[in-house]
């Protein structure tokens, strides 16, 4: 009867099945295989996932670890204290033409004062760190007293007890900038926080066991990437200076005989200016020293400068003068005679009529007095 009730399973309308289809299985059969699960669905086991969940926690746990082993690690760098440069210096430039990538970074570290080792060494630990991994190794280095960036072996600012909330930086300069106090004693100059920064922002957010087997990770430092634009500048100056070499090269055969024939007529020329500037120096020689000859013979005359005699200034004081007897009124003596009436302003003349004589031309005669006249009428 059962067989007899039986279906057959429908056909598909767009294909042909590639496989005889099987028939459906009986109530009594479907009721077995649920009753005893097949191996491929069989429930997890509980301890089996709290293991495995516990190794997860342990691994997380063993890189937090080894986080921060890196920071007490990278807070004691550079291995060498060797003061950093100063922000105002450069890095030296190699001018030589066979400078690699790798003797570039190594310069620029000496010259930063840390090694290549170092640097190497700061680079394999942080490739991993969060920013807020990087910010406790900044507040490690700074409460060990030393500058927050990782490579910098010089102390870090401090601005007193006195010291405002901000700070005024690099006042009239370009870079000036208002600054937060605990901001600016993390470092020992603007440069080394820019260097801080520049590795800061090429860390991530997300969790360091994420990102842990991914190799391409890296690091770069803003002083190698300093170097190696340099480096890049300084091929691209040789390689203009060797073209500009080689097209000079290239002209000099067509135009030797010119430049020959140029250099002669130039050389002339040059003779010929120098002949003329020589007659011009010594004719203004000649006159400069006629002229140094008659200056000197007009001082041994005694002769002076008249414009320079003209702008002379002389400094004259005028004073009022002091008197210091009574003045009084001009009087002739009380016998009325006397020659008190030739004294003029304290000088009395030497004029004396009784000697005065008119030269005639036989001989001399001599002018009488007034009252010798008068006395010889009487006595006549």
């Amino acid at each position: 009867m059962s067989s007899q009730t039986k279906k057959a399973p429908p056909k598909g309308i767009l294909k042909k099945p590639t496989a005889a289809a099987s028939p459906a299985p009986s109530p009594s059969a479907s009721a077995s295989a649920s009753a005893s699960p097949s191996p491929q669905h069989k429930k997890p086991d509980p301890r089996e996932i709290a293991i495995q969940h516990a190794k997860i926690i342990h691994d997380r746990r063993a890189l937090e670890d080894t986080i921060t082993d890196s920071i007490i690690l990278l807070a004691k760098l550079p291995t060498i204290k060797e003061p950093s440069s100063s922000p105002s210096q450069t890095t030296p430039t190699t001018t030589s033409t066979t400078t690699t990538t790798t003797a570039s970074a190594s310069a620029s570290s000496t010259a930063n004062g840390y090694s290549e080792q170092d640097a190497e060494l700061f680079k394999s630990h942080v490739r991993l760190f969060q920013p807020s991994d990087y910010d406790a190794l900044i507040e490690e280095r700074n409460a060990l007293g030393s500058c927050g960036y990782g490579l910098c072996g010089r102390p870090r600012t401090r601005l007193g007890p006195g010291a405002g909330e901000y700070k005024l930086l690099n006042w009239g300069r370009r870079d000036f900038a208002i600054v937060p106090r605990a901001e600016a004693e993390r470092w020992c100059s603007r440069r080394c926080a820019r260097r801080a920064m520049y590795v800061k922002v090429q860390l991530s957010e997300t969790a360091a066991w994420e990102r842990a087997g991914i190799e391409t990770i890296r690091i770069d430092l803003l002083e190698e990437q300093e170097a190696e634009q340099e480096r890049q500048q300084q091929q691209q100056q040789q390689q203009q200076q060797q073209q500009q070499q080689r097209q000079r090269q290239q002209e000099v055969p067509g135009k030797e005989k010119g430049e020959d024939e140029n250099a002669a007529a130039a050389a002339a020329a040059a003779a010929a200016a120098a002949a003329a500037a020589q007659v011009a120096r010594d004719e203004t020689d000649r006159r400069q020293k006629a002229a140094k000859d008659a200056k000197d013979l007009a001082l041994e005359r005694g002769d002076t400068d008249m414009k320079k005699a003209a702008k002379r200034r002389i400094n004259v004081t005028i004073r009022e003068k002091k008197v210091v007897a009574e003045v009084r009124e001009p009087s002739l003596a009380a016998d009325g005679g006397g020659d008190r009436h030739l004294v003029l302003d304290g000088y009395k003349t030497k004029f004396d009529p009784k000697s005065e004589t008119i030269n005639g031309g036989k001989g001399t005669t001599t002018i009488p007095n007034a009252k010798e006249e008068d006395d010889g009428k009487a006595t006549g």
